[in-house]
């Protein structure tokens, strides 16, 4: 009879294969993770282009050429976010913006007019999902603005698509006014809103559509910060915070003519300008604002807000 004999792996045998599978791990998985993170920002990118173009059909489409849809409930709504989210996606948390809906209730998706233009219905729709970032699993709004806490403390943890229906805030910035003497019924001065971006503005009153943001992923919005200096001139700037596709602060953007791509925001990178360009917020190829054309008042506020 023949003996067969079998050979064992040797400890160093063992250790030097686990070695080669860690090198050869380490070579692979930061290339899978970055290129899962390059096929998200181009989705991002993707959504935001489709989304922008859904816009400029429906300014062709609206008798006053809105490029951001205004939401037919924005008379009611107390608060200056009209525009940043409500122009279309889906059902957001019942309890976002302090106790006040977002949906459901009378800003749920299926009111949302981008949506019905779009041809999109149900809160469980997967169309929706042209306004869901892949990357925005979380975004700790307080966390990134301290000044501006803007959800409820239970949805912090939550993605913004979540909370609000879409990954993507309008450009819906404005100025606010004093009006003494009228004052309000806690006697302090009436306030006025003007928009100096898109919002309630004409798609044909944008000068210069090629670089005015009309969306941008949420991340964005609360990088922003007032700087104040000497003379009454303040500068806008960057919180540093990072986007959702990069490690710096650099963010996708939706532009009014229809294309979308990202653009660095480094500190202190918008200037406010004085005079009657009062709100000047623009630098690095970016611009929030559309003067010289004048600001737009924002229609959809009574004079008691």
């Amino acid at each position: 009879m023949r003996r067969t004999e079998r050979k064992a792996f040797s400890l160093i045998e063992l250790l030097v294969a686990v070695a080669l599978i860690a090198v050869l791990a380490a070579l692979i998985v930061p290339g899978v993770l970055r290129s899962r993170r390059q096929a998200a920002a181009v989705q991002c990118l993707s959504n935001l282009r489709s989304l922008a173009a859904g816009c400029a059909g429906y300014a062709v489409d609206d008798p006053l050429e809105h490029l951001l849809p205004v939401h037919p409930t924005a008379h009611g709504n107390t608060r200056r976010d009209d525009g940043f989210y409500d122009y279309g996606g889906a059902d957001g948390a019942a309890n976002a913006f302090d106790g006040e809906l977002a949906a459901p209730g009378p800003r749920a998706g299926d009111t949302r007019p981008l949506n019905a233009h779009l041809g999109l219905s149900g809160p469980g729709s997967n169309a929706f999902e042209v306004y869901r970032c892949p990357r925005d699993t979380r975004l700790d709004a307080p966390m990134t603005y301290p000044s501006w806490p803007v959800w409820d403390a239970s949805l912090h943890k939550h993605s913004a698509f979540s909370v609000v229906g879409t990954s993507y805030w309008g450009n819906a910035v404005r100025s606010e006014e004093r009006v003494p003497p009228s004052k309000d019924a806690a006697g302090e001065p009436r306030k006025r809103y003007h928009s100096f971006g898109p919002f309630l503005r004409p798609a044909s009153r944008v000068p210069a559509p090629g670089s005015t943001v009309l969306l941008m992923e949420m991340s964005a919005l609360f990088n922003f910060v007032l700087f104040s200096s000497e003379g009454g001139f303040s500068r806008f700037g960057s919180l540093g915070i990072p986007g959702w596709h990069e490690a710096g602060p650099r963010f996708n953007f939706a532009f009014c003519d229809g294309h979308a791509e990202p653009f660095l925001l480094p500190a202190r990178w918008i200037s406010e300008g004085a005079g009657d360009e009062k709100h000047h917020l623009r630098e690095n190829g970016v611009r929030l604002d559309c003067y010289p054309d004048p600001p737009v008042p924002d229609a959809p506020f009574g004079p008691d807000r």
